[in-house]
């Protein structure tokens, strides 16, 4: 009897919901881990923590939704209800405002098979006991991220870029050709940022050298600006450069004052 009492105590219960969310959400990672990595994007230091906070919010946004839907099918008053969408919304909002590249880890995209291995050896752990899938779980997924972490700093495979050379912490870069493209910012949503990803493993930029002047010299800047770490911009202004060039140069300087990042003119 005091056992039965003692398994439904709320703390006992609590635990229990914590331990099966960790679980959950391991398994979730492990499984899309090799697709982040064969696409090149990078993975959130925060997913564990955030996914466990926003799990109950998401939850509760969605059954407000479902009940302000069939409300509002029905003709029936949904204030009460769109309080709490409003609510969670807020909540999920500011939780979110508090993102920050810096958090971002980068994994480099490793030879196939070894992708294969990862979710493989998922499915063998889930075999065990729940005493210690977990901790297992755990193991093979801080093991996984660390051989990733570490694969580009060991085989250096080659960069898909203009230039590129590693230079640790990051890579310095050569933007010539890329100043070409007609749209800067998807170019380097989903060209630069997930070809850096797969082959350094790291969105850190010690020294951007733009070798061309121009407004998309500055839209390139700013693109790489919202996910990547930069030290140095060495921007290339010719000697009797025109009025438009030099307000190019000042608006390049605003946003990389904006960015803590060091401009230098060439």
């Amino acid at each position: 009897m005091e056992e039965s009492l003692f398994t439904v105590l709320p703390g006992n219960i609590f635990k229990g919901w914590l331990a099966r969310a960790i679980e959950a959400q391991l398994v979730a990672l492990l499984t899309s881990l090799p697709f982040l990595c064969s696409w090149g994007l990078p993975l959130s230091l925060l997913t564990l923590p955030a996914n466990l906070l926003l799990a109950p919010v998401v939850t509760l946004f969605l059954l407000a939704s479902s009940l302000a839907f069939a409300g509002a099918l029905v003709g029936l008053p949904i204030g009460a209800v769109s309080v709490v969408i409003e609510w969670c919304c807020g909540i999920m909002l500011y939780m979110l405002s508090f993102g920050s590249k810096h958090w971002l880890l980068a994994l480099a995209r490793p030879p196939l098979p070894l992708l294969f291995v990862i979710p493989a050896s998922m499915l063998w752990v889930l075999r065990y006991r729940r005493a210690t899938r977990m901790r297992n779980l755990a193991l093979l997924f801080g093991g996984s991220v660390l051989v990733l972490w570490a694969f580009p700093r060991i085989l250096r495979p080659e960069p898909i870029f203009d230039k590129a050379v590693y230079m640790k912490p990051g890579v310095e870069l050569y933007a010539r050709n890329v100043l070409h493209k007609r749209n800067i910012d998807g170019y380097v949503r989903y060209g630069v940022l997930p070809s850096m990803v797969q082959n350094f493993g790291t969105l850190h930029i010690t020294r951007l050298v733009v070798e061309k002047a121009g407004k998309k010299a500055v839209e390139l800047v700013e693109a790489l600006q919202q996910m990547c770490i930069i030290d140095t911009v060495a921007y290339h202004l010719p000697e009797g450069s025109t009025k438009y060039q030099q307000t190019l140069f000042r608006q390049l300087r605003e946003v990389c004052l904006a960015h803590g990042t060091t401009l230098v003119r060439t």
